[in-house]
């Protein structure tokens, strides 16, 4: 995990997300990238306060450490100290493992 001090602030119900099993190794093999499938589930790692709508302020339900499913169209990648997460909007989450 990158260290949360250089971690982009997520505004309104915006949720950065670190994907379960990128870049595994399995045993003495590495398994690229390109191999598998994505995962579609994750940790969240930092989240905005909430959004407006209707002129009322919702803030965001998931809490960073919590594990999140999602679609797996509705990110946008983006690379952190030479890590890669998944920023999309709250409204986007399947699912939260509680």
């Amino acid at each position: 995990m990158a260290d949360l001090k250089k971690m982009p602030t997520p505004l309104h119900g915006m949720c950065i997300i670190q994907r379960d099993g990128i870049g595994e190794k399995g045993g003495r093999i590495i398994i690229p990238e390109t191999s598998k499938e994505k995962a579609m589930s994750g940790t969240v790692i930092a989240v905005g306060l909430g959004y407006h709508k209707d002129g009322v302020f919702i803030e965001t339900t998931v809490k960073p450490g919590e594990h999140v499913w999602f679609r797996m169209f509705a990110h946008l990648t983006i690379t952190v100290n030479g890590e890669d997460y998944v920023m999309m909007a709250e409204t986007e989450l399947a699912a939260v493992d509680r």
